[in-house]
């Protein structure tokens, strides 16, 4: 079914065996240019697959420019044929949208983006192993630095990669509806025929699976190196399994996002949390083990008498002095109060280390005590002269003054 317009007037095809000859207006000039107008109507044996040849001129045809319109709603691909399109076969897959990405004049962003993401990964996973070296406790200040500052580096890597995942979904591959063809020189008795896909302009003409067939082999990777022992081949196993679904993300229309959706989803799964998981076991700080045993007691003993022996000296001698009746202190000398005492006691290991500030105001001759066995002094920062002496059936360290004095 067709029809034939010359010059815009209709005239009537005449059958000449096999060919039909189109009749032109008597008296033409033979150089003048005559508008030939031919409509065709056939019907395709599938609505989605469609395959048009034009029709046979018996002359030859310097050029000839062929386009092929979608109704509206539907979109036309091309699939095969004697020529290419305009423009040649557009790829839309994530393949051709990283290459439009990383080639175009602002290759410069996109290459800073994906390095300083790493780079910043990098430094995360450098510290973190920094932190969990020997020696370092869960909560100790080494141990809280590293994680605030991994975790500090990995937002600002999320953030390179949010960025560079819009600038690759700006470069979207619009594929138009039409398609068009042009052949500079036509010869006589040759035809054109191409075959498209007629398909909505929102879907792809492979369908769903026909672009993510490749992600089924992920779980079956996986399932093969969870089946396998620890070891290296079920680490590799756990690796390769991202392989397919970053095949699958850029076989998609567009899919230069979803790659880097899947690299980053790898990233935090392979190398993230099981960092993570290394910092969360590190071993708290120890606690000094106090036992009835003779170490425990050792130390036990050594931290009560040192501290009584601060509370004795912050109460004043005279009251110990009138506690015991039945010993003699072997010192004549007068024993006073100390205005204030400021102690602070840690415990190492099995041992109590005590430091004392003492305040107080001394006349010529006084005395003052500060430690009683089996505690040791080690250390004085007072110009008193230190002197022993047995109180209590006990030996006790004193001080001397030999002026009025402010200490």
């Amino acid at each position: 079914m067709w029809s034939v317009t010359v010059n815009d007037a209709a005239v009537a095809p005449v059958k000449d065996g096999n060919a039909s000859l189109i009749p032109l207006p008597l008296g033409a000039d033979p150089d003048a240019v005559l508008k030939l107008d031919l409509k065709l109507a056939a019907k395709s044996p599938t609505a989605e697959r469609i395959r048009v040849e034009t029709p046979i001129v018996s002359a030859p045809v310097m050029l000839a420019e062929w386009q092929l319109k979608a109704d509206p709603g539907q979109r036309l691909v091309y699939r095969s044929g004697s020529l290419t399109p305009v423009g040649g076969v557009m790829d839309g897959s994530g393949f051709a949208q990283l290459t439009r990405v990383f080639s175009r004049n602002e290759q410069g962003r996109p290459v800073n983006l994906l390095v300083a993401a790493l780079a910043l990964l990098g430094l995360a996973l450098l510290v973190w192993r920094w932190t969990i070296r020997e020696g370092v406790y869960k909560f100790s200040a080494r141990h809280m630095s590293g994680l605030t500052l991994g975790l500090g580096a990995c937002v600002l890597a999320a953030v390179a990669l949010l960025q560079l995942a819009e600038v690759v979904d700006r470069h979207r591959n619009h594929v138009p509806g039409d398609v068009t063809f042009v052949a500079p020189v036509q010869q006589a008795s040759s035809a054109l025929n191409v075959e498209v896909s007629n398909i909505p302009e929102r879907s792809s003409d492979h369908g769903f699976m026909g672009y993510a067939w490749p992600a089924l082999f992920a779980p079956l990777i996986w399932i093969y190196g969870w089946s396998r022992r620890a070891g290296g081949t079920k680490a590799v196993a756990w690796i390769a399994g991202w392989t397919p679904l970053a095949w699958a993300a850029l076989r998609w229309p567009d899919g230069g996002s979803w790659f880097f959706t899947v690299i980053g989803a790898f990233l935090l799964v392979q190398v993230l949390i099981p960092a993570l998981r290394r910092l969360r076991q590190i071993p708290s700080a120890p606690k000094p083990a106090v036992t009835a045993g003779s170490a425990g007691g050792e130390a036990s003993a050594a931290t009560a008498l040192l501290i009584g022996a601060l509370i004795w000296s912050s109460l004043g001698s005279e009251c110990a002095f009138a506690a015991g009746t039945t010993n003699v202190i072997q010192s004549s000398r007068e024993t006073v109060l100390a205005e204030s005492v400021i102690q602070e006691i840690r415990i190492e290991d099995r041992f109590a280390l005590a430091t004392a500030k003492i305040r107080w105001h001394a006349k010529k001759g006084q005395t003052l005590p500060v430690l009683f066995e089996p505690a040791v002094l080690t250390h004085s920062s007072t110009a008193l002269k230190i002197m022993q002496t047995i109180v209590n059936a006990r030996w006790a360290h004193l001080w001397l003054a030999r002026e009025k004095r402010y200490f």
